[in-house]
């Protein structure tokens, strides 16, 4: 292997991790974005022993910085620039004084553009069937050595599987190649000419696997083969800087509380901070630290109106920076409503596999609310709400019952939606009563965040508390 070769594989190497990438990916469900959002990252690429019409086979090593955009929910483009290393076998060029069939073409640009599409969707049975078509160039030209244009189109189609973190996928590939070349020695022209593609339908498989705590990252290995005895494999980590990974970075607990003091405050100026501590459930210590720091941030103004009462007033930058968390806070509940939706269904098909069907929602909450509409869609069956807080209202088209009064539903799953705290004095009663931890899914919210805390395992039969 030359040093050209050797210096660009572990450059590729290199630069491949965390980042993402793949347009070569052609079946990696994780390059279907969300409309209007971002992916960007670097990705590598191993195609060897391409074999092309008359005996000829062609080596290619790439790498390069690709980002994507969703163009709406289920379409997304993507586009690639980078380097490739070019080298093509043929016994057909005869060489003066050198017994060598390879032909060396160098590191060269090499660039594509992608459209990835989803066809159809089951969230229920967590199927998925997409499509793609991408276009590859690969520009080889030197002047006074070996030159080449690979011109490469690929139309596939996949279907995938999600289990978890983990979604593997197949599918099948056309790929339209033409492959124009000029080799050299000395200077001198030995032949020109064109290679098609020898065999171009083809089978790939691959999976995606996604890591972090918000799942924002995504190690993408996928293979294809042609003739048999050929391999295309490029190993991608990707990270998705969407929109909403951004905000829930940037939207701390502190921007969080001090947008609800600014709400509170802003509807009701005479509020004490005895009776904001309360709304906010904070300890008055820190509410009074809060409202210090808008103050010196000149966003909250103080009036003092008689004796021992004072009334707050939001200053013209405090009803800006009112307005900018507002905004903030709308992207945050957009993207909570999404990541709820996921974990839900990704969670809840489990319960289906196993035969369950009876859900009962333990919180009378936003989020159970936005819980309803995913058992809904795969087709379970809410029997009860229970939430000590709301005894005796609506909710949903059931009244709400107290926690005791689980002794009375016959379930097979129950879903806590824990605001803000409260959920250690929830879990223990539910002890108390009996019910088993594997069939409880906890979804905590804890100001700016939502995350599974634990999901229910396979079990046959439905079960009922204990008085």
């Amino acid at each position: 292997m030359s040093w050209n070769v050797k210096f660009l594989t572990v450059l590729v190497f290199l630069l491949s991790f965390p980042h993402s990438g793949g347009a070569e990916s052609v079946g990696s469900p994780s390059g279907i974005l969300k409309k209007g959002k971002w992916d960007f990252g670097l990705g590598t690429g191993l195609l060897s022993s391409r074999e092309m019409e008359g005996g000829a086979e062609a080596l290619v090593f790439q790498g390069g910085h690709f980002r994507g955009y969703g163009l709406t929910d289920w379409l997304s483009i993507y586009g690639k620039i980078g380097a490739a290393f070019l080298e093509i076998e043929d016994v057909a060029i005869l060489k003066t004084n050198d017994t060598s069939t390879k032909n060396d073409f160098g590191i060269n640009v090499f660039s594509s553009v992608q459209l990835k599409g989803k066809i159809f969707e089951s969230k229920r049975q967590q199927w998925e069937w997409d499509g793609s078509v991408q276009y590859v160039d690969i520009r080889a030209r030197h002047r006074g050595k070996n030159e080449a244009r690979w011109h490469e189109w690929q139309f596939a189609t996949s279907l995938a599987k999600s289990l978890g973190r983990f979604k593997p996928y197949g599918g099948l590939k056309l790929t339209l190649l033409d492959v124009s070349y000029r080799v050299r020695q000395n200077n001198t022209l030995l032949k020109q000419g064109e290679y098609n593609e020898d065999q171009p339908l083809g089978i790939f498989v691959g999976a995606d696997y996604y890591f972090g705590q918000y799942e924002d990252v995504v190690l993408n290995i996928e293979g294809s083969s042609f003739n048999g005895n050929e391999m295309n494999v490029a190993i991608v980590a990707v990270v998705c800087s969407h929109i909403e990974h951004g905000l829930l970075n940037s939207m701390k607990s502190e921007e969080y509380r001090a947008l609800k003091v600014l709400e509170e405050l802003s509807a009701n100026p005479s509020l004490t901070q005895r009776s904001l501590s309360k709304k906010l459930k904070v300890a008055l210590g820190l509410t009074n630290l809060m409202i210090g720091r808008l103050i010196k941030k000149g966003y909250v103004k103080v009036i003092s109106i008689r004796r021992n009462r004072i009334r707050y007033f939001l200053t013209p930058s405090g009803i800006t920076e009112k307005t900018r968390l507002t905004y903030e806070y709308l992207e945050y509940s957009l993207h909570l409503y999404r990541q709820a939706r996921r974990l839900l269904t990704e969670t809840l098909a489990k319960v289906v596999a196993s035969g369950g069907r009876r859900v009962v929602f333990l919180g009378a909450s936003e989020i159970a609310e936005i819980a309803y509409l995913t058992i809904k869609e795969l087709g379970l069956e809410l029997v009860g709400v229970v939430d000590d807080h709301a005894i005796g209202q609506q909710f949903l088209g059931l009244t709400v019952l107290r926690v005791e009064d689980l002794s009375k539903i016959t379930f097979d799953c129950g879903i806590i939606s824990a605001l803000d705290g409260g959920l250690g004095d929830l879990q223990q009663r539910l002890s108390q009563l009996g019910v088993p931890e594997e069939r409880i899914i906890v979804l905590e919210h804890k100001g700016p965040r939502l995350s599974l805390i634990s999901a229910p395992i396979a079990h046959e039969a439905s079960y009922v508390a204990r008085s």
